[in-house]
């Protein structure tokens, strides 16, 4: 781990280093550099994994963890940012919000669907990304998504009032 002042010194010379970039180029290189991590473009949210409800953990998820919502897939993180699975929404069965709960079906190589849950305080906001980004890989018009999205108040209100 660098010092303090090991870190200053090496961002100077880096910078220094870059003085033949325009600025547009230099914005170009820090979003490819952006890229080449994986939370890239990922909405995150705390959550708590459920083991009573998802039966078990094959996948070591710890207890407290993050949820990642990329455009391609779920990514689930440990508190330090780490990815311990990525799940491609192409392997998600089924997925389903409770009041306070995400729930995910997951099928794995050998046929076998593995249930995932988590409680979490954000799971229609979850819930309205993922469907986002499945009706963008299904090919769905932006005019199409957004009639989508109009029906999301009712669609959650119902889920509001049932669990009152």
């Amino acid at each position: 781990m660098l010092s303090k002042d090991q870190w200053a010194e090496s961002i100077m010379e880096l910078y220094s280093s870059l003085s033949s970039y325009s600025k547009n180029q230099a914005k170009w290189n820090y979003l490819e550099e952006l890229k080449q991590i994986p939370t890239y473009q990922s909405h995150q949210f705390d959550a708590t994994f459920n083991i009573t409800k998802s039966g078990s953990n094959d996948d070591n998820i710890p207890d407290n963890c993050v949820i990642g919502i990329k455009p391609e897939g779920i990514m689930i993180l440990d508190q330090n940012r780490n990815e311990i699975v990525f799940y491609k929404y192409e392997v998600i069965m089924i997925r389903g919000i409770a009041k306070d709960q995400f729930i995910l079906c997951i099928s794995k190589e050998d046929n076998d669907i593995r249930k995932v849950c988590f409680i979490t305080s954000q799971t229609k906001v979850i819930q309205s990304l993922v469907e986002i980004y499945c009706n963008i890989l299904a090919g769905k018009t932006i005019k199409e998504i957004m009639d989508i999205v109009k029906g999301y108040n009712v669609k959650f209100e119902k889920l509001d009032t049932s669990r009152k």
